[in-house]
C-alpha cells in the first residue's frame, strides 16, 4: 500500500539501508521530498531498534538541520561492543516518526552494523584525467554528482545481486565500473543538453558497454565472520561465487547466485 488516500504522499530519500560503524558515533538522517524540494518537518523521533528486537534509542528527539532535514546523532555508547543486542550485520530497523504539517508520519528504514563501511575509491580527478576535456565542456554538471549517484547505482546493483558491501575488504575492485558507469552518465547528460551531438551518444553507449565489462569482473576479499580481517586471502568472491585462487572452482558453482 502507498498510504492512505486522503494524505499527501511524500518521497523519503533511502538510496540503500544505513551502515552504521561499531563503537563510534554515527550521524543519520531523513530528507523528505515533495514536488522537488526538501519537506521541513516541525518535529520528530527516531528510535532504533537491534536484530533481537532490543530497543536500542527509544523515540529520541530529532533535530532539522538549516537544510530541513531531520538528523539524530547515534552516540557511540548506543553501538558499543558491550550492549546487549549490539553484535556486526544486518537486522537493524531505523524508526523516525515524524510531524508534517500537524501530521505524524512513520517511516522506517533498514540498517546494519559494521566494523568499518566500504567507500569509493573513484575520484573526480580520475575522471578528468581520462578525458581532459570534461572540464571544459560539463558547464552546469556537477561531476561529484555523477560520481556519487553512480555509487549509488553500485552499491543497490551489489546488494540485489547477493552481495554485502560491508563485508567486502577491497573496495578498490569496484573502481572500474563506477567509474565506467560514472563516465556513460556524464556523457548521456551532456547528449541530452546537446542533442545535435552523436558523438556524445557514442561515448555513453562506449562507457555503458565497459561498465557491463568491468562489473562482470568483478571480485573481492571479503570479511565475512566479522573479525575485521579478510577471511582467506587466497580466495575471492564474486557475489554468491567464491573465486579459489589456487584451486579452480567446480563447474556446478561457477555460476551460482545468492549471498556469499
Amino acid at each position: 500500500m502507498a498510504g492512505s488516500s486522503g494524505e499527501t504522499l511524500y518521497s523519503v530519500y533511502t538510496p540503500w539501508p544505513d551502515v552504521l560503524q561499531l563503537g563510534r558515533a554515527n550521524a543519520v538522517s531523513l530528507p523528505i521530498h515533495r514536488d522537488g524540494a526538501v519537506v521541513t518537518p516541525t518535529a520528530g523521533t527516531f528510535t532504533l531498534l537491534a536484530p533481537g528486537g532490543q530497543t536500542l534509542v527509544d523515540a529520541a528527539a530529532v533535530t532539522v538541520n538549516a537544510a530541513g532535514v531531520s538528523t539524530y546523532p547515534i552516540p557511540a555508547a548506543v553501538l558499543a561492543t558491550t550492549v546487549a543486542g549490539v553484535v556486526s550485520g544486518e537486522g537493524y530497523q531505523e524508526l523516525w516518526r515524524i510531524t508534517i504539517a500537524g501530521v505524524v508520519y512513520p517511516f522506517d528504514r533498514e540498517a546494519a552494523v559494521a566494523l568499518r563501511p566500504i567507500s569509493p575509491s573513484l575520484r573526480v580527478e580520475d575522471l578528468t584525467k581520462e578525458y581532459v576535456e570534461i572540464t571544459r565542456l560539463k558547464g552546469a554538471i556537477d561531476i561529484q554528482d555523477i560520481l556519487d549517484a553512480s555509487w549509488g547505482d553500485i552499491v543497490r546493483r551489489w546488494i540485489r545481486e547477493g552481495g554485502c558491501t560491508y563485508k567486502v575488504k577491497s573496495p578498490w575492485a569496484f573502481l572500474e565500473p563506477h567509474r565506467e558507469l560514472a563516465m556513460a552518465r556524464f556523457w548521456r547528460q551532456l547528449a541530452a543538453s546537446r542533442p545535435q551531438s552523436e558523438q556524445y551518444m557514442a561515448l555513453y553507449e562506449t562507457h555503458r558497454k565497459a561498465y557491463e565489462a568491468a562489473w562482470a569482473g568483478v571480485n573481492v576479499s571479503t570479511d565475512d565472520d566479522d573479525d575485521g580481517r579478510v577471511d582467506d586471502p587466497s580466495a575471492r568472491s564474486r557475489k554468491g561465487l567464491v573465486l579459489n585462487i589456487n584451486v579452480p572452482p567446480p563447474h556446478s558453482r561457477r555460476y551460482g547466485g545468492g549471498r556469499w
